[in-house]
């Protein structure tokens, strides 16, 4: 299955964006050389509709990026098993390490059965996340 990464829906907000700078520019300069008075600059008809294309997808892409990473690791407090939810910061902080080294691959041995469980529903909701970030964007 193919995903998106940030980087590429980077890139497609910003050649949008780009597209559409080139086409406002386009429709300013064609209305300045048939004599209609323009109260601006034609390429400041560009800088508008880029900017009206691409910053509220950036903005969104940026915020969801940002607030998924911070909802997971609250999601995640339900697999811990009860010693680490009543031990300190320190045990919290060993468990989430536990189970991002288990998302990326990195154990020895045989992992607890709930950072597995952990684990994979991590890369699910990273699964979700990734493709409602594209389609919104």
């Amino acid at each position: 299955m193919y995903t998106v990464s940030l980087t590429s829906l980077l890139l497609a907000v910003l050649v949008i964006g780009g597209v559409y700078f080139y086409l406002g520019q386009r429709w300013g300069a064609r209305q300045w050389l048939a004599s209609v008075k323009l109260h601006s600059l034609p390429r400041y008809y560009g800088f508008w509709a880029g900017m009206v294309a691409a910053v509220p997808a950036l903005l969104l892409l940026v915020s969801l990026s940002l607030a998924d990473d911070f909802l997971f690791k609250s999601m995640l407090k339900d697999f811990y098993p009860d010693d680490v939810i009543n031990g300190d910061g320190v045990a919290r902080a060993i468990a989430f390490t536990q189970v991002m080294n288990f998302v990326e691959g990195i154990y020895f041995g045989v992992p607890e059965s709930w950072v597995r469980e952990a684990g994979d529903a991590w890369v699910g909701w990273q699964r979700v996340a990734d493709r409602v970030i594209a389609v919104i964007t």
